[in-house]
């Protein structure tokens, strides 16, 4: 395994697809921002067995076919679901940070899809020591679904939308209004999806 390596500067990035609510640092190329599909990669730690396989084969389908996969790749599902999305040649990723990109320490291989222009890391969160906090996870999951739907905010009492790049995964959120993703908390400690940057 390729030691992690020094993060390239991060820069802030004002985008109209991107909350204004929000300071934003970002590595990477931002046009990925301007793609026209999306696919939230959302995974509650409670889904398993074959409900987590009809989600991953989904994500899988929709990334196949160009859309941008983004979300924080946290939780165990959402990991399983960074590392088939890792073998797919042509992946382009949008990685929502949940602590400041100042703490990210990417792959050897992380650098190169940052350099190829696969990869846009992107932390609204300018405070923390690196270690996962559930109010951050759940920030990050609505963002993810407000970034794909190329909204400013997303509001649980809207219901879901005609936007085919959120429908399924925006369907499921906005359906637990009581218990946003994640449901239940992170684990503590390191981020477990670091070596994904």
């Amino acid at each position: 395994m390729t030691p992690p390596a020094a993060l390239p500067h991060a820069t802030p990035l004002r985008h109209p697809r991107l909350p204004r609510e929000t300071v934003w640092e970002t590595v990477g190329d931002p046009t990925l921002l301007d793609a026209a599909t999306f696919v939230p990669v959302i995974l509650s730690r409670r889904l398993k067995g074959e409900a987590l396989e009809t989600e991953l084969a989904w994500i899988l389908a929709a990334a196949q076919t160009g859309a941008v996969a983004i979300g924080g790749f946290v939780s165990p599902g959402e990991r399983i679901a960074a590392q088939r999305l890792a073998a797919l040649p042509a992946l382009r990723l949008i990685r929502l940070v949940p602590y400041p990109l100042a703490l990210c320490r990417p792959t050897s291989e992380g650098l190169r899809r940052i350099r190829e222009g696969k990869t846009l890391l992107l932390s609204g969160i300018p405070e923390g020591d690196g270690r996962l906090r559930r109010d951050d996870c759940v920030r990050n999951n609505r963002w993810a679904l407000a970034i794909a739907a190329g909204r400013e905010a997303l509001d649980p009492a809207e219901g879901p939308h005609a936007n085919p790049s959120v429908s399924r995964g925006e369907i499921r959120s906005l359906s637990t209004r009581d218990a946003p993703y994640p449901a239940e908390p992170p684990p503590e400690g390191p981020d477990p999806a670091a070596i994904f940057l």
